[in-house]
């Protein structure tokens, strides 16, 4: 699979903790604010490790490189249905952790609906 972006050894190794981690992370940011409550519930789903190394890259990159990151990681680990449910699960869990879905969270959640879809529409 040819790199879509510079960065890609920095997630090469990457397994589907790091990638579910690093989408937490992108989609805390959709209302601008990434609170301690999201930041504590992302780090309570996988080890400090697997946190730190995703932390740290995610703020070397720009929005659009971490997007471009969601989009590969995506591609790699994103097969069928049920693992897109599963991942929308988590967006929904962490979209409600402030005890409110906002209108830009749920244009997060459709447009990643769309990218995760899309990854399984192309591979017919």
């Amino acid at each position: 699979m040819p790199e879509i972006f510079e960065h890609s050894q920095l997630i090469e190794n990457w397994s589907y903790d790091h990638f579910r981690t690093f989408l937490l992370m992108y989609a805390a940011y959709t209302d601008y604010e990434y609170s301690d409550t999201e930041r504590n519930f992302i780090a309570g789903n996988v080890s400090s490790e697997i946190f730190e190394e995703v932390e740290s890259v995610f703020h070397q990159l720009s929005e659009f490189e971490q997007l471009k990151v969601v989009i590969e990681l995506k591609n790699r680990f994103i097969k069928n249905e049920s693992e897109i449910a599963e991942l929308k699960n988590h967006l929904l869990a962490l979209f409600h952790i402030d005890g409110e879905f906002s209108r830009p969270e749920k244009n997060f959640q459709n447009f990643m609906t769309k990218i995760f879809e899309s990854n399984l529409n192309s591979q017919f």
